[in-house]
């Protein structure tokens, strides 16, 4: 996962991503490189909390997930970074500006 740059969740009955306690040294995200992600079509998706594991997310498309409530859980933001071992995640820090794409 470490050389990840790219990935994309399309028409899958994912209801929530959870990440498991990380015992990761260096680097301090399993997903360092990974700078764009795409989601649609999830229809039973309701955050993308995970997300804040993405240091260096440029883009980020979400389409068509009905479900979807937030992109970040206020509720979960403090149970994300206590299994990576941060303090005060700060996500999307390297987001940018991209025109939608329909897919």
């Amino acid at each position: 996962m470490e050389r990840l740059e790219e990935i994309l969740f399309c028409d899958c009955g994912i209801m929530e991503m959870k990440m498991e306690k990380l015992h990761i040294e260096v680097p301090p995200s399993p997903f360092h490189a990974l700078s764009q992600v795409t989601i649609g079509r999830c229809h039973e998706l309701k955050d993308a909390t995970w997300l804040v594991l993405v240091p260096n997310l440029r883009f980020l498309r979400i389409n068509k997930c009905l479900k979807m409530e937030e992109i970040l859980s206020v509720g979960k933001l403090g149970e994300v970074a206590y299994m990576v071992g941060i303090p005060s995640p700060k996500p999307f820090l390297k987001l940018e500006f991209h025109p939608l794409n329909h897919f």
